[in-house]
């Protein structure tokens, strides 16, 4: 089912009605990932109940459910910054009063993207970081691209090279377009993923 190019959409809260499409979207979403890497309904669950207020759904005029954000509150060592998606996924790792909001997961159905349905979420997650007085936002960024050419050159210079503008990558790009920085790279941060499941280090200040 593909929306008609005149809807409009808004965001609101993540629902756990909203489970059941949440899930069917993250898998088309990501196919490349393990389904345990992927957004299960428990999930929406422990979001919409631990920190509701971080957890948005971009919706139709239907209110159906086109893509989501979803987040934990936390402090964030830039000294230690290595970790892995597994590690900070936990509810127990959301920090009531941290200085930075983690954006766990970010996912629009393919058939919408491209119409500023990622844009949307994004500010709503800028704008709970204003109005909280968070530091900025902070995500493990995943690099799609990189697979088909992870023979050709290494992690580092593509990411350099996506920076440059020299290459797209269906991720990083659009990161890079909503103001975040590259602060370094996360080797395993997804398990079981091709390429070593490295992500960027991205960073937005407020």
């Amino acid at each position: 089912m593909s929306p008609t190019p005149d809807q409009t959409f808004r965001v609101r809260p993540l629902r756990p009605d909203d489970a059941d499409r949440a899930v069917e979207i993250e898998a088309l979403s990501y196919p490349f990932l393990a389904g345990e890497n992927r957004l299960q309904a428990s999930d929406v669950d422990d979001h919409s109940s631990v920190y509701p207020e971080g957890a948005f759904a971009v919706v139709d005029e239907g209110d159906l459910l086109w893509g989501m954000a979803l987040g934990w509150r936390m402090d964030f060592d830039f000294d230690e910054p290595h970790h892995t998606l597994e590690e900070v996924a936990h509810p127990s790792r959301h920090q009531p009063d941290g200085d930075w909001y983690y954006g766990l997961d970010i996912t629009v159905h393919p058939d919408q993207r491209g119409h500023g349905l990622g844009h949307l979420l994004y500010e709503a997650r800028r704008s709970l970081v204003r109005a909280s007085g968070m530091r900025g936002i902070i995500a493990g960024g995943m690099i799609p691209g990189y697979r088909a050419v992870m023979d050709e050159i290494d992690a580092p210079s593509y990411i350099a090279e996506v920076i440059e503008g020299k290459r797209h990558d269906p991720t990083l790009t659009f990161q890079l377009g909503e103001g975040f920085q590259v602060r370094g790279l996360l080797p395993g941060y997804v398990s079981g993923t091709a390429g070593g499941g490295i992500a960027t280090l991205l960073v937005w200040e407020a």
